[in-house]
C-alpha cells in the first residue's frame, strides 16, 4: 500500500497544523487541523487521517472508488473541518468557493423564494459531495446547504478542485455519476409535491423513514435527521402548522406516538394506505 504525504495547503479555511508525531517514531505524522469558521465561537482540532487509512470511507462515498494516485492526491488538497449544527457552508446565489465531501454527519440543502419561502430539497449523508456543480461550472450555488448535525467534512478550493478532477479521468466519472444520482433523487423527491396530498406526503416520509418492522407490541421508532417541525414541512412542501396539525391527527387516530421531537410509528398499515405504499 502507498503511503501519501500531506503537502502545502490551499488558500480557503485557514486551519491551524499542529504536529503529534513522536520523534524516531517508524509511524507516519498524522497533522491535526482546526479550521477556523468566521463567525463561529470556538475550533475543534480533528486528526487529519490518511485518506488511504480512513476508517469512515465506506461503500456508497465518492472516495471509496479513487484510484490510489487519486486518493493521495486528494489527500494533498483537502482541509479537514468540523462544523456545528446550524452551520451555513454556502448560501444560494452566493459564489463557490469550493466542495465540501461529507465524512459524517447530515446537511440539508434548501432552496428558498424571492419571498424567503424555503423548501428542502435533500438531506446529504455521509459519503456525497457538496457544491460540485456551482463549483464546475462557475456559476453562484443553486441551493444553501447547512448542517443539521456536527459534520466533519473534507473542504477542496474550488480551483484545485477543477484541477484534480482535470487530472483525473476517473474521479471525473464518478463525480458524474454522483451528479446523476442527484438529479434522479431531486426529481424523486419533487415529483409527489404536485401530485399528492401533504397527508400523503408527510405519510411516505415517515415512512421512509421508518427503521424497519418494529417488534411484536411495540412501536417501530422513525428514523428521523433531528429536523423541526418547520423543517419537515420544508421536505414536504407545506407550512409548519399544517405538519404539526397532520401529526397532532395521526396521533390522535393512533397511528402515530410523539413524544417531543420522537415520533414512533404505532400502525404502520395505516401509515401506508396513507402513504400510498404497497
Amino acid at each position: 500500500m502507498s503511503t501519501c504525504t500531506v503537502a502545502g495547503q490551499p488558500a480557503g479555511i485557514e486551519p491551524q497544523v499542529e504536529n503529534n508525531g513522536i520523534p524516531g517514531s517508524k509511524n507516519p505524522v498524522v497533522p491535526l487541523r482546526r479550521c477556523r469558521v468566521p463567525g463561529e465561537a470556538g475550533t475543534k482540532l480533528v486528526p487529519a487521517e490518511a485518506c488511504e487509512r480512513c476508517t469512515l470511507r465506506s461503500a456508497g462515498f465518492l472516495c471509496e472508488a479513487f484510484s490510489s494516485a487519486a486518493l493521495c492526491a486528494f489527500q494533498t488538497i483537502r482541509r479537514v473541518c468540523v462544523f456545528p449544527k446550524g452551520k451555513v457552508l454556502f448560501a444560494q446565489d452566493q459564489r463557490p468557493r469550493g466542495v465540501f465531501m461529507l465524512c459524517q454527519g447530515q446537511v440539508k440543502l434548501s432552496m428558498f423564494s424571492s419571498q424567503g419561502r424555503g423548501v428542502i430539497v435533500r438531506i446529504i449523508e455521509p459519503g456525497e459531495i457538496i457544491g460540485v456543480a456551482a463549483t464546475l461550472a462557475g456559476k453562484p450555488h443553486e441551493f444553501t446547504a447547512e448542517t443539521i448535525s456536527e459534520c466533519q467534512v473534507n473542504f477542496v478550493e474550488r480551483d484545485q478542485f477543477r484541477e484534480f478532477v482535470r487530472a483525473h479521468h476517473d474521479v471525473c466519472l464518478q463525480v458524474v455519476g454522483q451528479l446523476a444520482m442527484k438529479y434522479s433523487l431531486m426529481l424523486k423527491a419533487l415529483r409527489p409535491l404536485v401530485s399528492r396530498s401533504v397527508a400523503t406526503r408527510l405519510a411516505k416520509l415517515l415512512l421512509d423513514w421508518s427503521s424497519g418492522e418494529a417488534a411484536p407490541g411495540a412501536a417501530a421508532r422513525v428514523v428521523s435527521p433531528s429536523l423541526t417541525h418547520e423543517s419537515i414541512a420544508q421536505l414536504v412542501g407545506s407550512s409548519r402548522e399544517t405538519v404539526t396539525r397532520l401529526l397532532s391527527i395521526m396521533k390522535q387516530l393512533r397511528i402515530l406516538q410523539v413524544t417531543g421531537p420522537q415520533i414512533a410509528i404505532r400502525d404502520k398499515a395505516a401509515l401506508k394506505v396513507l402513504g400510498h405504499v404497497d
